[in-house]
């Protein structure tokens, strides 16, 4: 599921339904069950945007220090010597590190999302338990 697509579910999935708490009781295990699997699926994209990253890190490296093979350089030449310590400069500025790095922290926001709907999802219980003992109460029967 893409983020925005996880914010429209939630928003139907963590609603509860005062006229009819049994089945909202009964449908959060697998409510839960739905975004673990997403957020499992997510963390494992996650791993492989960041390997990718690193393996591209890597060669932009290699390009902005002049020690890629002479065939990268005929493709795309880079006809500067570019010091150490100005390195990160051109790290922050290239596109491709950019778009990498936009891909990554879009998949950390969508994990921290899921994760704070699986926490409402194991709270829910305990509202759905209290909401419970309140319609007893105003009905009389404690």
């Amino acid at each position: 599921m893409t983020f925005d697509e996880i914010k429209i579910e939630s928003k139907k999935d963590l609603v509860i339904h005062e006229d009819d708490l049994g089945h909202m009781s009964a449908i959060t295990p697998e409510l839960n069950h739905k975004y673990l699997m997403e957020l499992y699926s997510s963390k494992e994209y996650l791993h492989k945007l960041e390997y990718q990253y690193k393996v591209l890190f890597k060669d932009k490296w290699l390009y902005y220090s002049g020690k890629s093979s002479a065939a990268v350089y005929e493709d795309n030449p880079f006809d500067l010597k570019v010091l150490k310590s100005d390195l990160q400069i051109f790290f922050d500025a290239d596109k491709e590190l950019s778009s990498s790095m936009y891909k990554i922290n879009y998949v950390r926001n969508k994990i921290e999302c899921i994760t704070k709907i699986i926490d409402e999802l194991n709270r829910r219980t305990w509202t759905i338990s209290n909401m419970i003992k309140h319609q007893k109460f105003i009905s009389g029967e404690m």
